[in-house]
């Protein structure tokens, strides 16, 4: 588990976390991400302590019980909410196309994915091609990687 959250995931829920913070315009803070000390004592406490008759965050929620609402530390739902690159990409496909078509590279085949740009940004599933490929072209735009 540490080792998967040092070297994967911890970047992915930060990435999550900045792209969900940028997209409702609200300064997001991440106040234990930065605190080794505080990450490697937590990993040394028995899960028992971290999630108790299941209840997530419950040696957290007992710390700070003073100072949180009531109704906060009993919840016991996971709240959250995803990155809306479908939303983003829907709500902005002249974009998208304008940007892919102006890609001139062999590393993607823009034409394969301007032909389904319909299908890549209709539907509920994840649209991580074309959210990756329009990444990669705006990335090679901004550094004039030619």
């Amino acid at each position: 588990m540490q080792a998967e959250f040092i070297n994967s995931r911890l970047k992915l829920y930060l990435k999550c976390e900045d792209r969900c913070g940028m997209w409702h315009s609200v300064e997001s803070r991440t106040p234990f991400a930065d605190d080794i000390h505080l990450v490697e004592n937590t990993f040394s406490i028995a899960s028992s302590y971290k999630m108790h008759n299941g209840i997530t965050k419950s040696l957290l929620r007992e710390a700070v019980k003073e100072n949180i609402p009531t109704n906060i530390y009993n919840r016991k739902d996971k709240m959250g909410y995803v990155t809306p690159n479908n939303k983003w990409l829907q709500s902005n496909k002249a974009k998208v196309l304008e940007i892919l078509e102006g890609l001139n590279d062999d590393f993607i085949d823009k034409n394969k994915i301007i032909k389904n740009l319909d299908k890549l940004t209709e539907g509920s599933g994840e649209k991580t091609v074309l959210f990756k490929a329009l990444t990669y072209a705006v990335w090679k735009d901004v550094f004039q990687m030619k």
